[in-house]
C-alpha cells in the first residue's frame, strides 16, 4: 500500500484558494477495489455540508497505467463518471470529475512496502505518478486550470463529515501563511 501522502501545493501566490482539485491516485488492483469502496464510503462521511451548491474543487482520478489498456481501472472510473453525471448526492460536493493515465512504464510503476533497506528505488512509482501530476499542472493536460491540489492516495481515508470543506477552508489559509505543505495539526 502507499505511504500516506497529503499534499497542498499552491501553484500561484493568490491570497484566495482559487480553483482545485483531489488527486486521488490508484495504481494495483488492490487499490482499484479502494477506489470503487470510496465511492460508497463517501456517503457516509459526506465530502461537504452542501451538495450541489457550486463548488471551486474538482475530482481527478489518476491511474499509474493506462486506463485505455485496464478494463476493470476504467470500469472503476466510468462508474464515478457516471455518479457525476447522474448527480448522486456526494458528486455534488465536486465542480467536475477528471481522469489521467500516467502511463507508467512496468519499470517505472514500481512500489515496495519493505522500504528502502531492500530497494533504493522502492517508491519510484508513486514518485512518477507525483512527477506526472505536477507537470499536467504547469505544462500538459491540467495547465492554468488550478492553482492547488490535494494528493489523495487509497490509504487517506476521510474519517469525519465535511472533510473536502476542511480542505478548502485550509487552502484558503495557506498564502496568508506562505506554506508550501500542511499537514493537520
Amino acid at each position: 500500500m502507499f505511504f500516506v501522502a497529503v499534499a497542498a501545493l499552491s501553484l500561484l501566490p493568490w491570497p484566495v484558494a482559487g480553483k482545485m482539485a483531489v488527486v486521488r491516485v490508484f495504481a494495483t488492483s488492490e487499490e482499484v477495489t479502494y477506489l470503487t469502496q470510496s465511492y460508497t464510503e463517501w456517503e457516509s462521511t459526506m465530502p461537504c455540508a452542501n451538495p450541489g451548491q457550486s463548488s471551486n474543487v474538482d475530482l481527478i482520478l489518476v491511474y499509474s497505467k493506462d486506463l485505455a489498456t485496464d478494463g476493470i481501472a476504467t470500469a472503476a472510473v466510468q462508474s464515478y463518471e457516471s455518479g457525476f453525471a447522474q448527480n448522486e448526492h456526494w458528486t455534488g460536493c465536486f465542480g467536475g470529475i477528471k481522469n489521467f493515465s500516467a502511463k507508467l512504464s512496468p519499470e517505472e510503476d514500481h512500489y515496495d512496502d519493505q522500504g528502502y533497506a531492500t530497494n533504493r528505488h522502492w517508491v519510484s512509482g508513486p514518485n512518477m505518478i507525483f512527477k506526472h501530476i505536477v507537470e499536467a499542472m504547469f505544462t500538459g493536460a491540467f495547465a492554468g486550470e488550478y492553482d492547488s491540489f490535494f494528493w489523495m492516495e487509497m490509504d487517506a481515508v476521510p474519517v469525519m463529515a465535511n472533510w473536502l470543506d476542511k480542505f478548502v477552508e485550509e487552502a484558503a489559509e495557506m498564502p496568508a501563511m506562505n506554506m508550501a505543505i500542511r499537514g493537520s495539526p
